[in-house]
């Protein structure tokens, strides 16, 4: 015998119908919870623009002159977005004869010993850098700063950083710019309202190219 229900519509509906609509009620309910706890994911950020000058995405790593003086030295590590440089100055010493001279017993004249390799400005392995260029390749070009120490003339050390970019990677060399100046209080504070300084071109060559 069938069970009959009135619902409060005044609609004449069986047991076994009841029972396929509260299961039907609770598909789509299970459905709605589903569809809610799996929401669509975002399509991932673009990747950043990266505007430098043409040929400066290759890899820079490697021993770098300055062209116009090779007792500079700049080594490089590039991992493809950041570039840093050690800057090195060799002091070349004059390897000439010395200029005091020992008469000998013979008459003649001693002029010391030949000139090491080290007096004959070669790279001394141990020597320190004066220097660091770190730059990175960016949507606002080739950009970074040159941090290095100086004394200030009141006998304090200062840590100091001007502003780098580079101009060109063509042609196998680098040009860089940097700030040339840079004026500092007694306690190493820049004043507060720089005064605008002058940029300085660096032409850098790898050296092991064109006779590097």
């Amino acid at each position: 015998m069938q069970r009959r229900v009135i619902t409060g519509l005044g609609v004449l509906i069986t047991f076994a119908q009841q029972q396929q609509l509260l299961l039907i009620a609770a598909l789509a309910l299970a459905t709605c919870v589903t569809t809610t706890q799996t929401p669509p994911q975002p399509p991932p950020p673009p990747a950043p623009s990266v505007v430098v000058p043409e040929g400066c995405l290759d890899v820079q790593s490697g021993t770098w002159l300055h062209s116009a003086d090779q007792t500079w030295r700049y080594e490089a590590e590039d991992d493809g977005g950041a570039l840093t440089f050690l800057v090195h100055h060799r002091v070349v010493v004059d390897a000439g004869f010395s200029p005091r001279k020992f008469r000998k017993p013979d008459g003649g004249v001693d002029a010391g010993p030949p000139p090491s390799l080290e007096d004959a400005g070669l790279p001394n392995a141990n020597e320190l850098p004066t220097a660091r260029i770190e730059l990175n390749r960016t949507d606002a070009g080739f950009v970074g700063f040159t941090f290095t120490r100086f004394t200030h003339p009141s006998g304090r050390a200062c840590d100091v950083q001007f502003a780098t970019r580079v101009l060109s990677c063509a042609d196998g060399g680098l040009i860089l710019e940097a700030e040339e100046s840079l004026a500092l209080g007694d306690a190493c504070q820049p004043p507060a309202r720089p005064a605008e300084v002058s940029r300085r071109q660096h032409h850098l060559r790898r050296l092991g190219i064109d006779g590097g």
